[in-house]
Order: structure tokens, then C-alpha cells, then sequence
């Protein structure tokens, strides 16, 4: 556990905080108008919609599959995930047939952009996967605007360590009086390697430094995927393919981090599968949505954890609270 604890802070992995931090917000909020889109799915290769809509404080995130109208809307919880390694899978928790995959980049935008309440509805049982990352959907929210209302944001504080080991992969969440996240990833590929990425969230830096980043796959692993029924939407237009000491794409990476930037755009959407924004830091080493999802029940099944609190008026590093 002490990489994992030490890591924060430690080049190439940090990123300082700004000088002019962007708080976060102390109220709910939802969008100010409504929008849709469309788009070809990652996983099924079938065209898939989107349509979002404002809604009242209190009322949370929630999805409605309408491949499944009689089940209705689900609320955003850690009781609608599914088990996927390739995916954020979310279901109506008592009609899992009723589900949504490929969420986690849609669902990292919209905790980026605070986003408290929203009614979002989907047919074809999959978020498309538009550009292989969060920057159509950063673009998307940004153009539909902030709304606040009139009630006192909530927040998921931790209270003590939670960690798991599984696989070889890390996760933990600890203490901290401000949102931290933090990957380190290594991978055989020489392209990709071992790499770092961590942040302050808020919506600037997410739409500049983390909703670009794509996502990626080793090329010799595009069979079996196939094989399997998977990646029917996959191209070199929304995903990077790594063979070896190379990129396939022409184009090269983004950042010479990109897939760390990537895991951790992946993890923002994981944890905000907690239903609320999570106040401490979170810790990632060779991880995903799998162990990202089991961590996620590990905090939940001891209230000793973490406690539900309304956003603090400001939470900055003691050394710019003067």
C-alpha cells in the first residue's frame, strides 16, 4: 500500500493545483436545456440515442433503457452496476435485463461538469461511443449550460482507508478535504509502458486535460474481442491501437500519457456510479471498471467508511486557505 499512498505528488504523476482554483459548486445543479444525440455503439455496432433532460433538486441522476419502457427510470446507485471489465454496466436494479453499457465516459463528464440531476433516456442499451472518450460529451454539456437550484449539494465524504487487491490491480480511496484522483498503469506494450496521471477535478482541467484522451487496445487482442461479439464499433476514429513499440493510428497519442489520462477519465466515470460526488482521493494502480466496481461495494458495505455530507463552503489545501 505505500505506492499507492506515496504516489500522489511524485513525478511525472503530478499535477499541481491551480493557482486560481475552480471551486466547486455548493448547490445542486441540472442542465440549463435539454439535448439529444446519436450515435454508433462501441460494443454492438448499432446506432444508439441519448436525450437528456433538466429535473429538480433531489431527484439525482437517473436512466431509462426504453428497450425496456415498463421498467421505468433507475436511479444512479452502486446497486444498478454490473460485472464488466471491458465496460461500465448499469441496470435497473431489480430488472438487470434492463441495462446500459459502455456509460463511463458519458458518466465522467457529467461529474466533471457537476451535474447533480438529470433524466437521461436511451434506446439501444448502449452510450455511443462518438470519438473514443469525453470530449463529445464535454462539448455537448457545455453548450447546454449549468443550471443550479435551490438546494445545498451532497457529497460522499470518506472517512477512513478503503482499499482492494485483485488480479494484480489497486484501488483505494482515502481521506481529503478536496476530490484527488490518481492512476499509474503498466503494460507489457512498449508503446504504453508504465505511465502516471492525477488531478484536482473540475470541469476546466477535465475538458482540457482528460475528456481528450482515448480509449485504447492492443492489436492483437482485436480477434478474440471480435470473436466474442465485441468492439463492432470500434475504429481508429474512437479508439487507439497499440502494436508493440507502436500506434496505429497515424495520427499518434495526444499526450504522452494519453492512456493513463484515459484510466483515469475511466475511473471519474466509475466512481461516480456512487450516486453522489465522493469528497477524498482516489487511488488507482493497473486498474478498471472491475476492480473500480468492487471498490465501490467494499465502501458501501461499512457505514464506518464514509458519512453523507452537504458540499463545505470551500475545501482548499491549507497552504491557500490564507
Amino acid at each position: 500500500m505505500a505506492k499507492l499512498k506515496n504516489l500522489f505528488g511524485e513525478p511525472p504523476f503530478y499535477m499541481p493545483f491551480p493557482s486560481s482554483p475552480n471551486l466547486p459548486s455548493s448547490f445542486q445543479s441540472t442542465i440549463e436545456k435539454g439535448f439529444s444525440f446519436s450515435g454508433e455503439s462501441l460494443h454492438s455496432g448499432q446506432k444508439c440515442e441519448v436525450s437528456l433532460a433538466p429535473s429538480k433538486e433531489n431527484t439525482g441522476i437517473r436512466f431509462y433503457n426504453t428497450d425496456y419502457p415498463e421498467h421505468g427510470f433507475f436511479s444512479l446507485s452502486p446497486a444498478c452496476l454490473l460485472p464488466g471489465n471491458l465496460a461500465t454496466i448499469i441496470a435497473h436494479p431489480e430488472h438487470p435485463e434492463a441495462r446500459i453499457s459502455t456509460t463511463e465516459h458519458f458518466l465522467a463528464a457529467l461529474r466533471a461538469f457537476e451535474l447533480d440531476n438529470l433524466d437521461i433516456t436511451v434506446s439501444g442499451g448502449e452510450i455511443p461511443i462518438q470519438d473514443g472518450c469525453a470530449a463529445f460529451f464535454s462539448q455537448k454539456l457545455a453548450q447546454a449550460g449549468r443550471k443550479e437550484l435551490p438546494a445545498k449539494r451532497k457529497w460522499i465524504k470518506i472517512l477512513q482507508e478503503v482499499h482492494i487487491a485483485h488480479e494484480g490491480a489497486e484501488t483505494a480511496l482515502f481521506p481529503s478535504e478536496y476530490p484527488q484522483f490518481q492512476i499509474e498503469i503498466d503494460f507489457p506494450a512498449p508503446a504504453i509502458g508504465k505511465q502516471g496521471m492525477s488531478c484536482f477535478l473540475d470541469a476546466d482541467f477535465f475538458t482540457k486535460e482528460i475528456a481528450p484522451a482515448r480509449t485504447f487496445v492492443n492489436a492483437d487482442q482485436l480477434e478474440q474481442l471480435r470473436q466474442m461479439g465485441l468492439i463492432k464499433g470500434g475504429t481508429l476514429d474512437n479508439a487507439l491501437v497499440v502494436d508493440g513499440d507502436k500506434i496505429v493510428n497515424p495520427e499518434g497519442t495526444r499526450y504522452p500519457n494519453e492512456f493513463a489520462r484515459h484510466k483515469l477519465l475511466d475511473a471519474i466515470g466509475d466512481l461516480y456510479c456512487a450516486g453522489l460526488p465522493i469528497l477524498g482521493r482516489f487511488s488507482g494502480k493497473k486498474s478498471g471498471h472491475n476492480i473500480n466496481r468492487m471498490l465501490l461495494q467494499k465502501l458501501f458495505s461499512d457505514s464506518h467508511n464514509y458519512e453523507i455530507v452537504e458540499a463545505p463552503p470551500l475545501y482548499l489545501p491549507s497552504s491557500l486557505k490564507d
